[in-house]
């Protein structure tokens, strides 16, 4: 089968930029030679197939080791150089995928879907309603931690066979919510005000893989239960909650010049830091007087009766001693 080039733009005409010789194989055809720019973006290159092969841009998957390709990546972004072998899957809509559903906060199936790529996340909805007797209207479906949309499609989401689905029975408002690393660190996650915290724990952990007993949810410095949900709380649009370690490793740089590790609580005061502090030094037999006169973060003294959290010290902080 013979190949065109792809339409002249700013991008195709750079004299200096580098062509790639790239192979696209089909299950129906023999695999076929493309030359392309190394710039030109996913999408372009479906435009190509397009008018190559008669398959609609719609309807193409692309793939390179394994890996689906993205619209908005460039050739070089995936990784494709000379000789590279692009798949190209043809979306066939009668095939049938296997979703299961999962509750959010269990490790169990609790329902398997059978539906189509052009099937909308209302379609899949209204599966699981009729099949397990819920209301329609509590149920809300999440994918790789995002909330799905009611008009959303199988193939829009890039859902494949036997992919996993995250049901939350719950039909409050939707908001957007930020979660705080100990590090600093900031994400973002669509919710709605009648999850429980626990709920929104259990989404944290599938995009950290932090599991739930090792750590805790604050809300302007308020530990969180685990059974409220964000609506009694308070906690709306916009809202900030930050990640609490029940124990956090911590560097102590002692008076002279050696360094130890310490696994420490948030809310330990800093007298019974300085007191850990004795008993590793004494266990390594470092020398030291008799006494800790001064502990300092960020050039500033801790005092005795405060707590390590009072000075925002967080994972991987190091304190000196004086």
């Amino acid at each position: 089968m013979e190949t065109e080039g792809l339409p002249q733009s700013p991008i195709n005409q750079a004299e200096d930029e580098e062509e790639v010789n790239v192979n696209v194989s089909l299950t129906t055809i023999v695999a076929t030679p493309i030359r392309l720019k190394k710039s030109l973006t996913v999408r372009d290159l479906k435009d190509q197939l397009c008018r190559n092969f008669g398959v609609s841009e719609i309807d193409q998957h692309l793939y390179f080791g394994g890996q689906r390709l993205m619209d908005t990546d460039t050739l070089v972004d995936c990784g494709i150089d000379k000789n590279s072998t692009i798949d190209l899957n043809v979306l066939q809509y009668d095939e049938k995928l296997k979703i299961s559903i999962k509750e959010l906060t269990l490790d169990e199936t609790i329902h398997i879907v059978e539906a189509k790529l052009n099937d909308t996340v209302k379609n899949i909805k209204k599966m699981i309603a009729d099949s397990k007797g819920y209301e329609y209207e509590r149920l809300t479906l999440m994918f790789e931690g995002k909330l799905l949309k009611d008009d959303s499609t199988l193939e829009s989401l890039q859902v494949e066979d036997d992919s996993t689905f995250d049901l939350v029975l719950c039909a409050k408002q939707e908001i957007s919510i930020n979660v705080k690393e100990p590090k600093g660190d900031i994400f973002q996650l669509d919710v709605k005000t009648c999850f429980s915290v626990l709920h929104v724990k259990a989404l944290v952990g599938r995009k950290t893989g932090k599991p739930l007993i090792d750590w805790h949810l604050l809300f302007h410095r308020n530990l969180l239960k685990e059974c409220r949900t964000l609506a009694y709380y308070a906690i709306v649009n916009g809202s900030i909650l930050n990640i609490y370690y029940r124990k956090i490793p911590i560097l102590v740089k002692t008076w002279t010049g050696e360094s130890i590790v310490l696994s420490v609580e948030q809310d330990q005061r800093v007298s019974d830091l300085k007191l850990k502090v004795i008993q590793k030094m004494r266990m390594r037999k470092m020398p030291r007087p008799s006494r800790i006169t001064k502990l300092e973060y960020e050039g500033k003294e801790l005092e005795d009766g405060e707590k390590l959290s009072s000075y925002n010290i967080k994972q991987d902080s190091t304190i000196v001693e004086h």
